[in-house]
């Protein structure tokens, strides 16, 4: 992580002279500061790159930070209030205050607490509003209260962790209250230093609760939606707002393709009779398919796509759907329904930790289908999502699968993805990549070849991966194309599959589909930051044996094929145990859970 010619090198052999004037000392500092303030800047807050688990490299960044800002607090004399006040000047203030805040705390070893809170978020359904604070603490003790001195418990509250060279930098709690309480609610260090923390709102500094402006803060999150009577009243037209649950729901899946739980949501909705469009790009090849359905289409492009007015809600399986409202190239790209409730249902199972990927988000509802996800989404590592917004309902396409009938036809080939082979495409990774996976394919073939009926292999791509060129010109006589061929289909006609880490896995075993977990890479994929922090075990909670080579692969395929193509009892019980329901029940399920909560 670290290289000989890091400007912090330079700084600390700078400082090792020790008989700097004191004006180079301060210079020094503030050129530090600065330096930590674009590595939070990257490290925090940007969209691609993550915080991986502590290495002998990260931890020697931060030792020699320390020794740089420990040396500098001492010497040069830049006060606290200076050194913020120059960041602010240079920087966002909610990056200069989470490098305040590691500069004080990681680098210099101090405890540094909460000056204000901001105003972070409304849900206009629930009435609710969520108040953030930042620092840097073992622990706090800071009260909720109101001006007559009765403590006040948020109704939901989190607390989250924020890395930096993968140690923890910043924390964040997030609390969520009544409207009702909004004007009334004060915040209180009890200790050690006794004071009133201010609250702000997250654009301005004028002190929102405490002034009764919390209404103006609202509006300015999403304004309410109104419109003209049709009738003229006396003194001319009237204006009055529009019950919310009066317009249609919005679903959709990807701008560019349906069948995933959008879709089976939506099927499932038409027949209880429920208000609904779904979104789709006309050029996608499910646009005719969906029309010949008698879905109601609402065009929406990927580039340049916005949030139709007027919507009930905005219930989406992916979140990378075309709403990014922020330039290509900002650090934080912001997710926007432009004040329309966002259900996230999720693509996938949630097996692992991405700190980053709710960040950008204002997520109302997180659907889940298990106990295991809700822990993960909910904790302290895993981003903005709390109690409040995690909901165990089940995956809407998984209602489905307990209904296929499972007429096997070949065995599937189905890896994740990799950010490193889209992003910027480098075709020697790419090269390596299908390689791999050529060669599994060889495997598998092999095995079959003694049997009376032999299946073939096919190679299914992620969605991010069918443009990478390589995966064409190497995968080709084995690659099976979807854009004719539903999901629940393509799980129908497998024997097996057979994929590393992807969450597709879930679909498949929950589908009484035996799997195969090939993992050639696995430390090389756990430090790649494609993943923050991987936190399903496979070997301990998979569903499938886990083969790290191609010997162990055969072994596997031929111990699935001489059982008949069953799951063992071993891994039909950890199926069982993980999903929180086992019933055809799901798209009811979320409909009316939604419904009770207001959306």
């Amino acid at each position: 992580m670290m290289q000989d010619d890091t400007p912090f090198v330079a700084i600390k052999k700078l400082l090792d002279n020790k008989n700097l004037p004191i004006e180079k000392l301060r210079t020094t500092h503030l050129q530090a500061a600065l330096l930590a303030c674009q590595e939070v800047r990257t490290q925090l807050h940007s969209w691609a790159l993550v915080s991986n688990e502590p290495t002998e490299a990260s931890r020697a960044a931060v030792e020699l930070r320390k020794q740089v800002f420990t040396f500098l607090d001492t010497h040069s004399g830049v006060t606290p209030n200076e050194l913020l006040h120059q960041l602010n000047s240079k920087t966002p203030q909610h990056i200069s205050t989470d490098a305040f805040i590691t500069i004080a705390g990681l680098y210099c070893r101090k405890t540094v607490l909460p000056r204000w809170c901001i105003v972070s978020g409304f849900d206009h359904v629930r009435k609710l509003f969520c108040v953030a604070y930042k620092y840097f603490a073992d622990s706090i003790d800071l009260v909720y209260a109101t001006e007559d001195n009765r403590t006040l418990q948020p109704l939901f509250s989190k607390t989250i962790e924020h890395k930096i060279f993968a140690h923890i930098a910043v924390k964040e709690v997030v609390a969520w209250f009544s409207l009702d309480t909004a004007p009334t609610l004060k915040l209180e260090l009890r200790s050690p230093v006794g004071r009133a923390i201010k609250i702000r709102t997250s654009a301005t500094k004028h002190e929102v609760l405490i002034t009764n402006k919390i209404e103006v803060e609202r509006q300015r999150y999403a304004p309410e939606l109104k419109v003209s009577a049709n009738a003229p009243a006396k003194n001319g037209p009237t204006t009055y707002i529009v019950s919310r649950t009066d317009h249609p729901w919005a679903l959709m899946d990807r701008p560019s393709e349906a069948d995933d739980s959008a879709e089976h949501l939506y099927r499932h909705g038409r027949q209880t009779g429920r208000n609904m469009v779904f979104l789709l790009d006309p050029d996608s090849p499910d646009w005719s398919r969906l029309a010949d359905d008698d879905f109601k289409l609402v065009a929406f492009r990927k580039d340049g796509g916005e949030m139709p007015a007027h919507m009930r809600a905005l219930i989406s399986t992916h979140l990378e759907s075309g709403l990014s409202v922020a330039k290509a190239n900002e650090h934080r790209p912001r997710f926007s329904t432009r004040g329309v409730p966002l259900i996230h249902l999720g693509h996938g199972v949630h097996q692992h930790a991405h700190p980053r990927h709710y960040r950008p988000h204002k997520v109302d509802v997180r659907c889940v289908a298990s106990q295991f996800e809700e822990k993960l989404l909910t904790s302290a590592a895993a981003g903005y999502l709390s109690n409040k917004e995690v909901m165990i309902t089940g995956y809407p396409r998984h209602e489905v699968l307990k209904q296929l009938e499972w007429q096997p036809e070949y065995i599937l080939v189905m890896p994740t993805w990799r950010g490193h082979l889209v992003s910027t495409h480098n075709p020697r990774a790419a090269l390596n990549f299908c390689h791999t996976w050529t060669a599994a394919i060889k495997v598998l073939s092999r095995e079959q070849q003694g049997h009376r009926k032999p299946l073939d292999c096919r190679f299914l791509a992620h969605p991010r991966l069918r443009t990478v060129p390589e995966i064409e010109a190497l995968l080709g006589p084995n690659l099976l194309e979807k854009t004719h061929v539903s999901f629940k289909n393509i799980i129908a006609s497998s024997a097996i599959l057979v994929t590393d880490y992807s969450s597709v896995a879930f679909d498949f075993a929950l589908a009484g589909i035996p799997v195969i977990y090939f993992q050639p890479d696995f430390e090389a994929y756990r430090i790649s930051g494609h993943t923050p922090q991987l936190v399903f075990d496979y070997q301990l909670e998979g569903f499938g044996p886990v083969c790290q080579t191609y010997d162990e692969l055969g072994r596997a395929v031929s111990e699935i094929a001489a059982n008949n193509y069953q799951i063992s009892p071993l891994y039909q019980q950890r199926i069982t145990n993980f999903f929180a329901y086992d019933d055809t029940n799901i798209c009811e399920r979320v409909w009316s859970s939604l419904e009770a909560l207001g959306y």
